[in-house]
């Protein structure tokens, strides 16, 4: 059992790993001057803390928008909607589900 979920990872990773490849191209990339005073300082941090939360939605956008655009037109979804409400959600909902599976397989692996 823990080599099929050891093999199922690395299947899922080595999926994501071009996605993430194309993905380092937009907007959103990491900066460690957020504030963009020249200066990396405290007030970068909230900035970091946002970017790290806003990824998981900005990248599913960035996929729909880049990859299934008649998805994107239907859903509405444009570049623009990088850190947005439907960000937050789609943010939200990802990390809870990213935690609950790495739960499990933490408990699996035991």
């Amino acid at each position: 059992m823990k080599k099929r979920i050891i093999v199922w990872v690395q299947q899922m990773l080595f999926l994501a790993i071009p996605i993430l490849g194309h993905a380092s191209q937009a907007p959103w990339t990491f900066k460690k001057d957020v504030n963009q005073d020249d200066a990396i300082t405290i007030s970068d941090v909230l900035g970091w803390l946002s970017w790290l939360f806003f990824l998981p939605g900005n990248s599913l956008i960035y996929v729909t928008v880049n990859y299934l655009p008649e998805l994107a037109q239907f859903f509405e979804l444009t570049l623009k909607d990088y850190n947005g409400f439907f960000s937050g959600i789609i943010s939200v909902v990802l990390w809870i589900l990213t935690f609950v599976i790495v739960g499990a397989l933490l408990e699996a692996l035991e």
